[in-house]
């Protein structure tokens, strides 16, 4: 009949021309046909390429995103928006395509690192890109070292380098950090065990110093280099280390500063340090000094008590309780007597050991008041009140 049909398939959208042969006779028919495709459905997208490295928190301008079918043509009939996700930390929603693009787009990666994601994501369909991402310039410090330290003890103190996104500054081997603290710690940044040598260089955005505190308290530690960049740890602990075996053992649940000497977490009237040398629990108030003969069965705080009452006499003595390796341990008691529960004086009166504990840990003690005292203007008195003072040693 002199007709014939044929199907044509392209993956290219665009406008092509078919010519005719007729292979038997080698006529070529000389009308054309032009068919213009379209773009197939969307597929995935396209992202123009990123340099590496980039840096964190500095925007990547110029970018060009592209709505593409399976054979990469553009789909010029997407026109929604795409969110952003990806490893680099690009985040939020960009406007509207323009016929399947995006042109001029700007992103900022917040976080650093090798092969990075970019991804866009639209109508089910993603697209994804790799690069690397170099953290920026030095915000801040964190400085860090364990939350409870021995008074005496060396211990390690690490300083991080981090940029305004936190992310560790590794690209910085050159920065001076300075170490200082608002207590007795000293640092040894050399590591020749002198310390007093408080500066020391980042390697790769970090350091870890020596560091010693010899007097017991809550103490911060501050890094500082140019141009004002600085960071302090949380407050640590310095305990001696006698009684920071003690509240370690005894009372874990008594941290930070709820465990340092002059706390009192009960709120007994009695600071941790009293406690532990009374032998009396800082967690929990109360407590009697109780002994059967010489066996000591309970610890408490001290109290004053007429020896010689049973008989109308006058034998008024001191009662407390010690421990026994006390001088092992460094802790001090001190007696004091006072006329008004003012002005106090000291009196070395070597007490007498009335009961010790089954475990031999704790003993009770008595040190008789003196008859008379002299006051504040040197006056001759009767002291009639009390007390026992700790101190601990390092």
């Amino acid at each position: 009949s002199g007709l014939a049909t044929f199907t044509v398939k392209s993956t290219t959208a665009a406008a092509d021309v078919f010519t005719a042969t007729d292979t038997s006779d080698g006529v070529t028919v000389t009308q054309t046909a032009t068919v213009t495709f379209t773009a197939g459905a969307l597929d995935h997208f396209a992202i123009s390429s990123i340099a590496s490295p980039q840096m964190a928190g500095t925007a990547v301008t110029g970018l060009t995103l592209t709505a593409r079918d399976s054979n990469n043509n553009t789909v010029t009939s997407f026109t929604s928006a795409v969110t952003y996700t990806g490893t680099a930390g690009i985040s939020g929603t960009s406007t509207a395509f323009i016929a399947g693009q995006l042109i001029g787009v700007s992103v900022t990666p917040v976080m650093a690192g090798s092969g990075l994601t970019f991804i866009i994501t639209g109508s089910g369909m993603t697209g994804t890109t790799l690069f690397n991402v170099d953290p920026g310039a030095i915000a801040a410090y964190i400085v860090s070292a364990a939350a409870q330290q021995t008074a005496g003890t060396a211990f390690s103190t690490t300083v991080t380098a981090k940029d305004a996104n936190s992310n560790t500054v590794t690209t910085d081997s050159s920065t001076l950090v300075t170490l200082t603290s608002n207590g007795s710690a000293q640092f040894d940044s050399d590591g020749n065990a002198t310390f007093g040598d408080a500066t020391k260089t980042l390697v790769a955005g970090a350091f870890t110093i020596s560091t010693k505190d010899t007097v017991p308290e809550a103490v911060t530690l501050t890094a500082t280099s140019s141009g004002g960049k600085t960071g302090s740890s949380s407050a640590i602990t310095i305990l001696n280390a006698f009684y920071g075996a003690w509240m370690s053992a005894n009372f874990p649940g008594l941290t930070g500063a709820a465990a340092l000497p002059g706390a009192d977490p009960d709120g007994d009237g009695l600071i941790n340090l009293q406690e532990y040398a009374f032998g009396t629990d800082p967690a929990t108030s109360g407590g009697t000094i109780a002994y059967t003969g010489a066996l000591l069965t309970s610890s408490g705080p001290p109290y004053a008590v007429n020896f010689a009452s049973g008989s109308g006499g006058w034998d008024f003595r001191l009662v407390y309780c010690r421990r026994v390796n006390y001088a092992a341990v460094v802790l001090t008691y001190t007696t004091q007597f006072s006329a008004d529960n003012s002005y106090w004086v000291t009196k070395a009166i070597t007490p007498t050991v009335l009961a010790t504990d089954a475990g031999g840990v704790m003993e009770a003690v008595s040190v008789p008041y003196p008859l008379f005292i002299r006051d504040a203007g040197n006056v001759v008195v009767k002291a009639p009140f009390a007390r026992v003072g700790v101190s601990i040693a390092p």
